[in-house]
């Protein structure tokens, strides 16, 4: 789960029957409840949630959304580590990646093959620099972010 500081709201990956999809939630009060049943690896079912009609599908979880655990029985798909692992900041494998949920954040370890020299670009946000990266990965094109730690 990943917090925006400036808001209460925050983001979290749901694990579906066919594949993840995003979730963001509005509510402070269902951070500890998501947190719980997230630690548990209980499956739940949430009711007056809203589905995006994109295809992604995101869904939007708010005050009056309802968190009920279910038994294991009750689903007809097992518990991914992959996409629990992904959204709890631990690096994941190159191979996993398909799997998880659209536009969700990740964290790898790979080598890099080859990087540019840095460029300077104007944003709205001000001026980036900017460097091209190679990394050994074979998957359909990623878009990507790389952050420097200070």
């Amino acid at each position: 789960m990943r917090q925006n500081p400036k808001e209460s709201t925050f983001n979290c990956v749901l694990q579906c029957n066919n594949k993840p999809v995003r979730a963001v939630c509005y509510s402070p009060e269902k951070r500890t409840e998501l947190q719980a049943v997230a630690a548990s690896k209980n499956p739940v079912k949430l009711k007056n949630n809203k589905r995006a009609s994109n295809d992604n599908q995101d869904v939007t979880i708010t005050k009056f959304t309802k968190i009920t655990t279910l038994n294991e029985k009750e689903v007809e798909f097992a518990y991914s580590e992959e996409t629990f692992s992904a959204s709890t900041g631990k690096p994941v494998s190159i191979s996993s990646i398909p799997k998880l949920a659209t536009e969700q954040l990740i964290l790898i370890k790979t080598k890099v093959v080859k990087i540019s020299g840095v460029k300077v670009q104007s944003t709205q946000f001000g001026q980036v620099q900017k460097q091209d990266v190679i990394l050994p990965i074979r998957l359909p094109p990623l878009r990507s972010f790389f952050g420097e730690n200070t």
